[in-house]
C-alpha cells in the first residue's frame, strides 16, 4: 500500500477483526480518535479493527506499507 499525503474520507477505516502495518521505507502517521502514531522503516503496530483510524504518509519521500487485515 502507498498512503496518500493528506487524511481525507477516503483514508477513513472501520472494521472487524484486527489491522497490521508495517512499514517498508519512509514514514506514516496512523491517527486514531484519541491519539496519533509516527511510524518509520521497520515499525510494527497492530490494533483492533473496530478503532477508527487514518493513514497518511509523512514527508515527500515514497512510503510503501504492508498492511494485514483479518477477521
Amino acid at each position: 500500500m502507498t498512503p496518500p499525503a493528506h487524511f481525507s474520507e477516503a483514508t477513513y477505516a472501520e472494521h472487524s477483526g484486527e489491522e497490521s502495518l508495517y512499514v517498508i521505507t519512509g514514514r506514516v502517521e496512523v491517527k486514531f480518535a484519541d491519539r496519533s502514531v509516527v511510524m518509520g522503516p521497520g515499525d510494527f503496530l497492530q490494533f483492533p479493527g473496530h478503532l477508527v483510524h487514518h493513514v497518511r504518509r509523512v514527508g515527500a519521500r515514497a512510503t510503501v506499507l504492508i498492511v494485514i487485515s483479518r477477521d
